[in-house]
């Protein structure tokens, strides 16, 4: 019989306007209820922008699949029409 292996990743949650590329990210993000960055207000992310990638480390400014930034380049958010 094959033994089935479930690989399990820790969630990365970040604040993509306060967390700086290569940097820990605060403990405060990891917060299970946290929701939001209690510094500016900014959504936290677990996940790409672009792709929806689950984030498995943050030692890197881009998303391996899609190359996109995990930092948010504008500080205040757009209003799409």
């Amino acid at each position: 019989m094959d033994a089935v292996h479930r690989i399990t990743y820790r969630k990365i949650k970040f604040c993509p306007q306060c967390w700086n590329s290569g940097a820990m990210v605060d403990p405060m993000w990891s917060n299970v209820k946290a929701k939001f960055c209690y510094l500016c207000g900014t959504p936290i992310r677990a996940n790409g922008a672009n792709c929806g990638e689950l984030v498995l480390s943050l030692r890197h400014r881009f998303c391996p699949v899609c190359g996109s930034a995990y930092k948010s380049s504008a500080k205040t958010p757009k209003i799409l029409k």
